[in-house]
């Protein structure tokens, strides 16, 4: 595809936590690297640098990328994984991002550069803002990436093993506290 996403998540006393990820689009050029805390976004040496803050709606978009580098069944589908949940979800509280165009995912995909807008290829959402009755749906399509171009880094190494990546996802999962930390097994 077009578009390759890192994401760095290292382990702390409190539990898994993401603390970078890097966004290129190689067909026209455009790189992203965003960090967790705070700061404006910036331009350094041609690439776009911005941050972002630990919200259920960050969280949303990580098991989306964490379930997207472990599935590649959907992708012929047209997505690479989907979420889903109600009221106070991590599902609705990225849907809520994604209708406020809020702040960090353009940051953390670039969206600052050249008015370059990548969100809206990357994310569908089925029941936005819960106008009817049931959950919020938002999936993670195929239009920019694959599940090969999802690359999952953890203390530095990279995690492709099935049972690693669904313990990352279990730990982030809506189930359990932000970063509920789970041992991995080896």
């Amino acid at each position: 595809m077009t578009c390759q996403f890192n994401i760095w998540l290292t382990n702390s006393k409190n539990g898994f936590e993401l603390f970078k990820t890097h966004f290129v689009d190689l067909n026209l050029g455009i790189e992203a690297t965003c960090y967790r805390g705070n700061g404006g976004p910036r331009i350094v040496n041609g690439s776009y640098i911005g941050s972002f803050k630990w919200t259920k709606g960050v969280q949303g978009m990580l098991i989306l990328f964490l379930k997207a580098s472990l599935n590649s069944e959907n992708e012929n589908n047209g997505f690479l994984a989907s979420i889903h949940g109600g009221p106070g979800s991590v599902a609705s509280s990225l849907d809520y991002a994604l209708d406020n165009r809020a702040t960090w995912l353009n940051e953390i995909f670039g969206g600052g550069v050249n008015n370059y807008k990548p969100v809206n290829k990357l994310f569908n959402r089925f029941n936005p803002r819960r106008k009817w009755n049931g959950p919020i749906t938002v999936q993670l399509t195929n239009r920019l990436l694959n599940s090969q171009d999802i690359n999952i880094f953890l203390c530095g190494q990279t995690i492709i093993e099935e049972h690693h990546l669904q313990t990352l996802i279990s730990s982030f999962d809506s189930q359990h506290p932000i970063g509920t930390p789970l041992p991995l097994a080896s």
